[in-house]
């Protein structure tokens, strides 16, 4: 394992950034599977059936539902353009 390695090794300046850079990815990891999680959460409350769908993700799913039903997945026009990434303007 990199980590355990890293951890032997002598701790020069490049030895902690790639440990701290580690543990930044498992920090990011730990969000994207609880977001991914959160997301599943959403699908199956508003559209169980989409999750029988194969070759689409969930933020896909999340996607569908979101375009087609969007008073029901965000309370804001600011909130959905948020998610969106677009601006507040642009969202109908």
């Amino acid at each position: 394992m990199i980590v355990m390695r890293l951890a032997r090794t002598e701790q020069t300046a490049g030895v902690r950034v790639a440990r701290d850079e580690l543990r930044r990815i498992r920090d990011l990891t730990r969000s994207i599977d609880a977001l991914q999680r959160e997301l599943a959460t959403l699908v199956t409350g508003l559209a169980p059936q989409l999750l029988a769908e194969r070759g689409y993700g969930l933020r896909t799913k999340h996607g569908v539902i979101a375009n087609s039903n969007f008073s029901i997945v965000t309370p804001s026009s600011a909130k959905y353009s948020s998610t969106a990434c677009v601006s507040p303007a642009h969202v109908p």
